[in-house]
């Protein structure tokens, strides 16, 4: 062996047998981290350079066949090992290096694509493998990262040409996707990359290939689904969990979305729901836990398999397998969770599954299965994501391949980042001061009322009066004005509010702001502007707590109920004063406009029923691969989605929702169409009059839509603002004007109270952590509003939902449908035969008794039920055991077949003979006995079977101390006993017996 290395092979085994005798490290990251990297180093061919698919665990032999995708994480290994001291940085860009000569010089490719698995010593095809198209990529990927890692050397030459060469439109193979292969026998392989799973690294390669590159379409040609939610997350789901974070460990996509999802988010609910699903299923498999759990392609007992979860229907869970890399390679997107549960593996098992290359493969923590190999990639996404974690190198080096940026943009990632910088920041506040300082400006100093507009405007709109309120609030919240100061000129608002003539308790939409008429001119109320002043009413008395009962008065004298239609179930919008009529055709249809929020003070005060809100319109707009509420583009733009959203938290909600994406659309818009900026709203026109309901202009945009969407798109809204700036769109000292033709540059020198109040708001919610949301949620109207309307009671989409597709009702995605319920009965544990079952098989370790015969030398199965009523638990057993048979009484009733049953009633872990919990057993002929009390069992009964015999035991609920009832968690475990010729000889299967501190923990069976 020796002599085959040379001299570099030489210097590193030097360097695996100093690190092979080094004390563990007091970081278990750290220290595994640097066994993945020896699997890299050892594991790499001395000649060829190739890595090797999998290897002996314990590091006894080299593997025998290479997996270009083994290279693909081996690449960057070397970088990390370089970067961290662990090898000199010369002998990490020699190993790289060789590496890649043999990759481009003597492994056959087909259109630069490379064949699944090759021969270590050779390079030649293996295993009739595929041209595999991912596998291929990510070779490529991590070719780039050890290019830009040393840059302007022969690495850098060799991973550009190795990028250069692939033809990625011919794996595309004239469809939409790229197919995931090609065999020289038979040509493309059917399946194709069209749903959501690891590919998304590929397709941005593909996307930004310097010499063949494929549209951007095919961003958008994959199917995102399956959707699905588990344990209140919904997410893109694909079962095994390196489907989730392979792409990721590459491309850095914190801080972003598409059209579709946060692919990040999306990871970490996929990592977080799997956890919860072992949780789950720790009913069938004990040992899984909080801290012991993953589930992912991986070596299993029968072979390499691809099992994960959720949902756990695709694909076997993996009968108790736990998987070291699926937690490893999600450690960047749930740090905690995953470093328990590597802790946890490292603690409890030690050098059973902690070997020279860090965890083996996989294990079986119940059964005592391990897995004696580790496989590259397992051990690769394991490494990198540690890295990533620990420093974000990995996505450093590689996102600055050329075109990788280009290409993200391209794909319509925006950012979702909220951590601004101080300049930008700083920026914010004094753009709020001075939109303060307009607002002000506008305000009528003898009654407190604002203008609507500048210039010679006399009257103002009730918006336009609770949006001024709502803005004393934001002033004093940003320290623009004392919290004194601003209550003063509230009273005076208040004031002039309460002189305002009302019809059913609302005020004329329109009133002149010197003598507090109402207009001659429109003489209308408007429910809509009536919500709007209502939400700046009870936010001002949230704020001011000296003027809360005028304000909640002024609310309360609304009468809804007149203007709700009960044969259409639908509001109408408003009631002529001058002529005392309504007008029916004038009504609140859609759900994504400005009038929701009257719609929801109808339903919170009484005067419509709930069904009103659910009638709403929610059809649904698309533009630039993105779903929004109607009527959008047309109906009056970004503000009639966002305004209410100023005061009422939506952000979880359909509402919310679309909101987000509409901005996202405009964002999407303008750079497909090359404008310079982006914020379509209605808005004052350049050219004279209001561009308001189907007179929005591409050519005319307008500051405050862009800042509406500030929350979730910082970093687009600023740089956004500056492009405005420089098209002098800003004035010094009062904020920005309200519009601009971005193709002639003529901007509207005009500032509209509407717009400026959403603009200073948006900034008060983002500067001030949502003081204004925060203020109104507390009134009790907005409460009850709140609790009686499904869409704020049982949110769509909160922040574990990661998906931006919308959906009539996404609530009711679902994973999988749960089994249906019986009556009353406890959740039922069935087993199969010994060779089938997965049931725990008691080991010395872990079991009240040694086994020494293996199960198959014993036939022996078991089926175990259990029921209940009122007054007992009926535990039932059915035996398959030929040769069962007991000749003991009572109290040695153990030594012979039988079947036991523990019970824990506090559910504090058993402790062996305490009178506070119980071992009943069970054996022929109709025998049976309860140890810990030494009683006998009434209404107990054993009777042979044709092939063993059946159980029926009826223990009383008084007995065991409990009262039961639905919901009620019992801590129990059964246990089937089977002697053979010898007593010394036996088997014995246990559902579930867990030694701990201070007792033994059970199984729990949950009474339905």
């Amino acid at each position: 062996m020796l002599r085959r290395l040379g001299c570099l092979g030489l210097l590193l085994l030097t360097w695996s047998a100093a690190h092979a005798a080094s004390p563990p490290a007091p970081d278990l990251q750290d220290e595994l981290a640097r066994r993945c990297v020896r699997f890299f180093v050892e594991q790499r061919h001395p000649e060829t350079g190739l890595i090797a698919n999998l290897a002996p665990a314990d590091g006894s032999a080299m593997g025998e066949v290479c997996s270009i995708a083994s290279i693909g994480f081996g690449l960057p290994a070397y970088c990390i090992a370089a970067e961290r001291g662990w090898i000199p940085r010369d002998e990490a860009l020699a190993l790289c290096l060789g590496t890649l000569k043999t990759v481009l010089t003597r492994l056959e490719h087909h259109h630069g694509f490379l064949f699944h698995f090759v021969d270590m010593a050779t390079g030649a095809r293996r295993w009739d493998s595929e041209v595999s198209s991912i596998d291929t990529a990510l070779l490529v990927a991590g070719a780039l990262t050890a290019g830009r890692y040393f840059p302007g050397t022969e690495v850098e030459t060799l991973a550009a040409e190795l990028y250069r060469r692939v033809e990625w439109p011919w794996m595309l193979n004239g469809g939409a996707t790229l197919s995931m292969g090609w065999f020289p026998e038979s040509g493309f392989i059917a399946s194709r990359w069209d749903v959501y799973s690891e590919h998304m690294l590929m397709d941005l390669l593909a996307m930004a290939a310097p010499e063949h590159p494929v549209s951007p379409d095919l961003w958008h040609a994959w199917a995102r689904r399956p959707i699905g939610t588990y344990a209140g997350r919904t997410f893109l789901q694909c079962p095994p969990l390196f489907t989730h974070q392979y792409s990721q460990a590459w491309v850095d996509f914190r801080g972003q979305r598409d059209a579709y999802a946060d692919y990040w988010h999306n990871s970490t609910l996929a990592t977080l729901a799997q956890r919860q699903l072992c949780i789950d299923m720790a009913w069938s498999y004990p040992a899984y836990g909080p801290d012991m759990w993953g589930l992912t392609s991986s070596d299993g007992p029968e072979g390499y398999s691809a099992w994960g979860g959720p949902p756990y229907t695709s694909y076997c869970p993996g009968h108790g397998v736990v998987v070291p890399c699926a937690p490893g390679g999600s450690l960047p997107f749930a740090p905690q969770e995953c470093g328990r549960a590597l802790q946890a593996m490292h603690d409890r098992f030690g050098e059973q599954i902690w070997k020279r290359y860090g965890f083996v493969d996989a294990f079986n923590p119940g059964t005592g299965w391990t897995s004696p190999v580790v496989i590259g990639i397992d051990v690769g996404i394991t490494l990198l994501m540690l890295e990533n974690a620990r420093s974000g190198k990995v996505w450093e080096w590689f996102m600055q391949t050329t075109g990788i940026q280009e290409a993200i943009g391209t794909a319509g990632f925006v950012s979702t980042a909220r951590d601004l910088t101080q300049e930008d920041r700083a920026y914010l506040e004094v753009l709020a001061a001075d939109t303060w300082r307009c607002l002000e400006g506008l305000v009528q100093p003898e009654t407190g009322v604002p203008r609507d507009r500048s210039g010679h405007s006399e009257e103002t709109s009730v918006s336009n009066l609770g949006l001024y309120l709502t803005d004393l609030v934001g002033a004093a919240e940003l320290g623009l004005l004392t919290w004194e100061g601003a209550a003063k000129r509230a009273v005076h608002s208040l004031e002039s509010i309460e002189k305002l003539k009302t019809c059913f308790g609302f005020q004329q939409s329109w009133n002149h702001v010197t003598t507090l008429q109402p207009s001659s001119n429109d003489t209308w109320i408007s429910i809509l502007d009536s919500g709007n002043l209502a939400a700046g009413l009870l936010t001002a008395g949230e704020a001011f707590p000296d003027l809360r009962e005028r304000c909640r008065a002024l609310v309360a004298a609304m009468e809804w109920g007149h203007f709700y239609d009960p044969k259409r179930d639908i509001m109408q919008g408003g009631y002529d004063v001058a002529n005392k009529r309504d007008n029916p055709g004038w009504t609140l249809p859609f759900l994504g406009t400005d009038s929701r929020l009257a719609c929801f003070f109808a339903v919170a005060s009484g005067g419509a029923p709930v069904s009103m809100w659910e009638k709403q319109d929610r059809g649904m707009e698309s533009r630039c691969h993105t779903q929004y509420l109607k009527p959008g583009w047309q109906g009056g733009g970004l503000f009639m989605q966002f305004i209410n959203g100023l005061w009422l938290d939506e952000r979880a909600t359909l509402m919310g929702r679309s909101a987000q994406n509409f901005a996202y659309a405009q964002i999407q818009h303008a750079r497909q169409k090359g404008y310079p900026a982006w914020g379509w709203s209605a808005s004052d026109s350049p050219a004279g009059g209001y561009l308001g309901w189907g007179k929005i202009q591409d050519d005319v945009v307008t500051p405050h839509a862009c800042v509406l969407a500030l929350e979730h798109f910082p970093q687009a809204v600023l740089a956004n603002l500056r492009v405005l700036e420089s098209l002098g769109v800003r004035s010094e000292h009062e904020g920005f004007f309200d519009a601009v033709d971005i193709k002639t540059g003529r901007r509207s020198e005009t500032y509209l109270l509407l717009d400026q109040s959403m603009l200073f708001l948006s900034l008060v919610n983002f500067l001030c952590d949502d003081a204004i949301r925060a203020r109104f949620q507390r009134d009790p109207l907005v409460r009850r509003g709140r609790e009686l309307l499904a869409d704020f009671r049982s949110p769509s989409y909160g922040t574990n939902v990661s998906i931006y597709v919308l959906a009539e009702d996404p609530v009711n995605i679902r994973a999988f449908e749960p089994p249906a319920k019986d009556p009353p009965r406890a959740r039922v544990r069935r087993v199969g035969a010994a060779g089938e079952s997965d049931w725990i098989r008691l080991s010395v370790s872990n079991g009240l008794e040694s086994i020494s015969v293996p199960e198959s030398e014993r036939e022996l199965a078991a089926r175990i039920g259990f029921r209940w009523n009122e007054e007992v638990l009926v535990f039932e057993a059915t035996v398959s055991d030929r040769a069962a048979s007991n000749a003991f009484e009572s109290v040695d009733l153990h030594c012979g077949d039988c079947v036991e049953l523990f019970v824990d009633p506090q559910g504090d872990g058993l402790q062996w003979a305490s009178s506070q919990d119980f071992q009943f057993g069970f054996a022929l002929p109709n025998k049976s006995w309860e140890w810990f009390g030494g009683r006998l069992l009434d209404h107990a009964e054993v009777v042979p079977t044709a092939d063993g015999y059946r159980v029926q035991a009826r223990i009383p609920w008084t007995l065991l101390g409990i009262e039961p009832k639905p919901g009620l968690v019992l801590s129990c475990s059964p246990a089937v006993k089977s002697v053979g010729a010898e007593s010394v000889r036996e088997v014995k299967l246990n559902w579930c017996w867990l030694q701990g501190s201070p007792g033994v923990r059970l199984g729990q069976l949950v009474l339905e």
